[in-house]
């Protein structure tokens, strides 16, 4: 079952500030949950799964290692599962390294929650990333409905559009990308798309 818990909606009069805090946030829990995992840690530069079942996946992103599950990953990530996969030197199972990975490894932790089945804090801090990130991994329909592109596209398309300060500050997150990382066309695309709106707003309320 699939829920979003977005902050209720005030019964007062509608002012900017009541619609800026309604968009805060938006809580999505996942179709489906991957019992594989019975906790997660981190510690230093690794990111790792406690669980009964062994782990069989290395990835780097940035200077963190993560060392989980393929299947979670692979059963949600079009990209990922589409990759031939190179064993690991050091341990059992496979390694695989992402480079220039949108919004780094911060954005690809949250991306692991939801792969095994966790709910995840979408925001405008974080979606423009998270939107990214799940273009780049191919988080398509096409593998499971409900999967992360979709989530994300909704959240900017009925949650942040909706907010005249979540919509600058999904612009000003995708300046962040831009200078911190390679410029991908996606990003390009989102910002261009939000811009876009933006000025299609001003434009009907002037009218």
């Amino acid at each position: 079952m699939k829920k979003s818990l977005p902050v209720a909606r005030p019964h007062s009069s509608e002012s900017d500030s009541d619609i800026d805090q309604l968009y805060d946030q938006s809580i999505i829990v996942p179709t489906k949950v991957i019992a594989m995992a019975d906790s997660f840690q981190k510690k230093e530069h690794s990111w790792f799964v406690t669980s009964p079942i062994p782990t069989d996946l290395s990835i780097q992103v940035q200077d963190i290692t993560f060392t989980v599950h393929k299947y979670p990953l692979v059963s949600k990530c079009g990209y990922i599962g589409r990759l031939e996969l190179q064993p690991s030197i050091s341990n059992f199972g496979y390694e695989l390294k992402l480079e220039n990975f949108p919004g780094g490894s911060e954005t690809f932790e949250v991306i692991l929650k939801f792969c095994y089945g966790l709910p995840i804090d979408l925001n405008p801090h974080n979606i423009a990333a998270l939107r990214c990130a799940s273009e780049f991994l191919e988080m398509s329909e096409e593998l499971e409905d409900g999967n992360l592109i979709s989530k994300t596209e909704a959240f900017l398309t009925f949650v942040v559009l909706s907010s005249w300060k979540d919509s600058i500050t999904v612009l000003k997150s995708c300046e962040a990308l831009f200078h911190g990382q390679k410029i991908y066309k996606l990003l390009e695309d989102v910002a261009t798309q939000l811009h876009g709106r933006l000025l299609e707003t001003i434009h009907q309320s002037r009218m």
